[in-house]
C-alpha cells in the first residue's frame, strides 16, 4: 500500500486524511505543534463543504458541534438591512446547510479516527522529490520518505516554499479581530455589519457562543497602544448595541489579531510527487468565508481523483488541473469583496449599499448555489 505524507494537521489536512484513507492509502499526518491548532476562534462550513463532508460521512459530526446557518444578512453600521438571504430559498438546489462552528470543535471532528495516523511535533522545514517518491526533512535533521506529499501546512507552507521558492505575501489594507462571545445566541442573527473602512460580523455558532469578528482598514502590523477591547469598544461606538454585548461578554486574553494577508492566484500547485491543498496552494482573504471551505473540497476532489488513478503522479495533476480554476475564482473573488466592503469616501459607501439592495433576489440566490453546489461542479468537471 502507497503512504502519502499530509504536512498540516489542519481543516484541509485532517480532511485530506480521511479522503486519502478512504481511497486505499496509508497517511501520515505531520503537524509540527504538539497538539490539534484551534487558533481561529470561529468557522463556517458552508454549503459546498458540508456536501463535500457528507461524501466521507463527516458532515453529521461537524453538524452536531455547530449551530446550522438558516438565515444572515448584510446591513449598515446602524443595523438596517441591505440584503438577506434565508437558506430554505435554495433548500432545493442545495443538499446541506451551512454550518458555524467553534474552529477547536470542527477540529476535533475531523481529526476522529485518525488516532493512529496523526504525528505532532514534527516540523516539516523541506521537502524534495527522489526517485520513487519524496523526501521530507523536519527542522530537527530528521529524514522521512513517502511516495507523496501533500502540502497543507498553511499561508507559510515549507512545503510550497520548497517548490517555488520565498514568495511576498499581499497585504489587503485592513486587519481583522476575532473572539468568541459567552452569551444567548438565541436572538442573535447571523449579520455582517458595513461601515466607512469598518466591519463588524456576528456568528451564533452555539447555543451560548456568539462567534465575531471586527474588520478596519490601516497600515499592516498596526501598533495599538491600549487594550484591545477598549481599542474595539472605541472603534465600533454607535453602532448596533450587540456590537457592544459581545465584546463585553467576551475574554480579552482570547481575542485574535491578524493582518489580512494572501497570495495572488497561481495555476501551478505542484511537481512530480509534491502537491498542494487549502491555503498553501489558495490562500484567501476571509471575506467570503470560503477559505476552509476549499480547502475542504480540495481534499476531498484529491481523494476521488486518486482513488482512480493507477498513476500517483498523474493523478496529482489531475487533481492540480480540476481545482485551479473554482478555487482561484474564490482567490479573486474574496479579494475584491474586501476591497468594495471598505470603501470610505461616504458617497462610494452609499452608493455600493444601494446598489447591493437593488440586487434581485434570483440573482443572489443563483449566485449562491452556483457557488454552493460542490457536487454539481463536481460532476461536471470531472466528466
Amino acid at each position: 500500500m502507497k503512504e502519502i505524507a499530509i504536512v498540516g494537521a489542519g481543516v484541509g489536512g485532517l480532511t485530506a486524511a480521511h479522503a486519502l484513507r478512504k481511497a486505499g492509502y496509508r497517511v501520515r499526518v505531520l503537524e509540527r505543534a504538539n497538539r490539534l491548532r484551534a487558533a481561529g476562534a470561529g468557522i463556517t462550513m458552508q454549503s459546498n463543504a458540508m456536501s463535500a463532508l457528507m461524501s466521507l460521512g463527516l458532515d453529521k459530526p461537524v453538524q452536531r458541534a455547530g449551530h446550522v446557518i438558516s438565515q444572515g444578512r448584510v446591513a449598515t453600521w446602524k443595523g438596517k438591512t441591505i440584503n438577506e438571504l434565508e437558506m430554505e430559498a435554495i433548500s432545493e438546489s442545495v443538499p446541506k446547510r451551512g454550518v458555524a462552528i467553534h474552529r477547536r470543535r470542527l477540529m476535533e471532528a475531523l481529526a476522529a479516527g485518525l488516532d493512529e495516523e496523526l504525528e505532532f511535533g514534527v516540523a516539516i522545514q523541506s521537502v524534495e522529490n527522489i526517485e520513487g517518491g519524496v523526501r521530507l526533512t523536519s527542522e530537527d535533521g530528521r529524514s522521512l520518505e513517502a511516495d507523496a506529499v501533500v502540502g497543507c501546512d498553511g499561508l507559510y507552507s515549507a512545503v510550497r516554499r520548497s517548490l517555488f521558492g520565498d514568495e511576498p505575501l499581499r497585504y489587503a489594507g485592513y486587519t481583522t479581530w476575532r473572539g468568541v462571545a459567552s452569551m444567548s445566541a438565541e436572538d442573535v442573527q447571523l449579520v455582517e455589519m458595513w461601515g466607512p473602512g469598518l466591519r463588524f460580523g456576528l456568528v451564533p455558532i452555539h447555543h451560548d457562543e456568539v462567534y465575531w469578528f471586527a474588520v478596519a482598514s490601516g497600515p499592516q502590523q498596526m501598533v495599538i497602544e491600549k487594550p484591545v477591547v477598549e481599542v474595539l469598544r472605541e472603534m465600533f461606538a454607535g453602532w448596533q448595541p450587540q456590537v457592544r454585548r459581545v465584546l463585553d461578554a467576551t475574554n480579552p486574553e482570547e481575542i485574535i489579531s491578524t493582518d489580512c494577508l494572501d497570495r495572488p492566484p497561481m495555476r501551478t500547485w505542484g511537481h512530480r510527487r509534491i502537491t498542494l491543498l487549502g491555503d498553501a496552494a489558495h490562500p484567501m482573504m476571509p471575506n467570503l468565508g470560503q477559505g476552509g471551505c476549499q480547502a475542504v473540497e480540495s481534499a476531498v476532489v484529491l481523494g476521488r481523483i486518486l482513488e482512480e488513478s493507477e498513476d500517483l503522479q498523474a493523478g496529482l495533476r489531475r487533481y492540480e488541473a480540476l481545482r485551479v480554476d473554482r478555487a482561484n475564482r474564490f482567490v479573486k473573488q474574496s479579494f475584491q469583496m474586501g476591497k468594495i466592503a471598505h470603501w470610505k469616501h461616504p458617497l462610494a459607501h452609499g452608493l455600493r449599499d444601494f446598489g447591493m439592495r437593488l440586487a434581485p433576489s434570483s440573482v443572489v440566490r443563483r449566485s449562491l448555489v452556483e457557488q454552493y453546489d460542490f457536487e454539481g461542479w463536481f460532476r461536471r468537471r470531472a466528466l
